[in-house]
């Protein structure tokens, strides 16, 4: 995970294959990365868009980004 430098967007690892779905069924609430982080799994949240037991399903089945070690 990682808060912009505004907090009110959060990006975080998502699978490549399914974040274009995420995306289109919720366009208010998630977002693509940008052209250059589109080869990572990453996905954007609105972080006034979910709801608390939405953000914390996401984090927790996420798993590690791509590049980043795992703890």
């Amino acid at each position: 995970m990682s808060p912009f430098l505004d907090e009110a967007v959060m990006g975080f690892a998502f699978p490549k294959e399914e974040r274009a779905a995420l995306v289109a069924g919720e366009p208010g609430k998630f977002g693509l990365p940008s052209e250059s982080d589109m080869r990572f799994n990453w996905v954007h949240v609105e972080l006034a868009a979910p709801d608390p037991g939405k953000a914390r399903e996401l984090v927790m089945d996420s798993g590690p980004a791509e590049g980043l070690p795992c703890p």
